[in-house]
């Protein structure tokens, strides 16, 4: 591979694969386990070529540095090569199989690890707690103020009804679609179930499991002539026309509770003070 296709190889493997750190229990950050192999006259070279010669099998290595820089060489030779830009970026080693790596930051500080495949499915784990997520991040000028309204209710009723369900989806992702254009050029969906799903909603995590989501898509001419305080019983309303759905589909769910589910999503907003407006009336 030329150096380009080495990057390359390297962000897939970042995007695609979990990263396994060796970790200890007394250690700073999440428990990841560092080694300080230090920078320039500083630089550790016996010690960090000792994990080298360990972690990595065979003696070829990838080090990964710019998409122009990328090299394949060898455990005799990293030190050397590191050594030329240890302090200005984060690097990485890699084994000619991508499966073992070495990260060394800015700081003179390396984790060693493991890549690890995510499986392409997996089972909900009995007794876990349903990730419920109601999303109105992307807005326009006329629907700004929709997002501000609903922003805080919706984290409580995501709190609220984060409860486990049974079933097999392990998340629920509603999509509130307050941009015209978006819904003009037929971006939204409607209720669908992945096994698997390469999204980063929580920055970091790159995928998810069982996962169902759904568009609410609003009347944008009633949004505009309803006064503020009615906005959530609105769009809440809304919500819960859609859980019917989801009683619908509880079968393919594998026995989802979406009549508890939709319950206590009216429970909960008529606690929180919101007399729903229903689509049917």
């Amino acid at each position: 591979m030329n150096s380009k296709e080495i990057y390359k190889k390297h962000k897939e493997i970042l995007k695609c694969y979990e990263w396994v750190w060796e970790t200890e229990k007394t250690n700073n950050i999440n428990g990841l386990k560092y080694y300080y192999c230090g920078i320039k006259s500083d630089f550790k070279t016996d010690s960090f070529k000792d994990h080298v010669d360990t972690h990595f099998p065979d003696e070829n290595v990838y080090l990964v540095t710019t998409p122009y820089k990328s090299i394949l060489t060898t455990k005799t030779e990293i030190v050397d090569e590191i050594q030329k830009f240890i302090g200005k970026r984060d690097l990485f080693i890699f084994d000619v199989n991508f499966k073992k790596v070495i990260s060394v930051n800015t700081y003179g500080t390396f984790a060693k690890g493991v890549i690890v495949e995510f499986p392409k499915s997996r089972e909900r784990k009995e007794g876990s707690k349903l990730d419920f997520k109601i999303y109105s991040n992307i807005v326009e000028e006329s629907t700004e103020k929709v997002a501000k309204i609903i922003r805080k209710p919706s984290k409580i009723l995501e709190k609220k009804l984060s409860k486990d369900y049974g079933g097999n989806m392990e998340s629920l992702w509603i999509s509130i679609e307050l941009v015209k254009s978006y819904i003009e050029k037929g971006k939204t969906y409607k209720f669908r179930f992945q096994k698997r799903v390469n999204e980063d909603y929580s920055g970091g995590k790159d995928y998810y499991y069982n996962v169902g989501k759904y568009s609410v898509i609003p009347d944008f001419r009633k949004l505009e002539e309803l006064p503020n305080e009615l906005i959530c019983d609105y769009i809440f309303g809304l919500i819960y026309d859609f859980t019917k759905i989801l009683v619908e589909k509880s079968k393919k769910l594998n026995g989802f509770n979406a009549r508890k589910f939709s319950s206590d999503f009216l429970k909960y907003c008529n606690e929180m003070g919101y007399l729903l407006s229903f689509e049917d009336n």
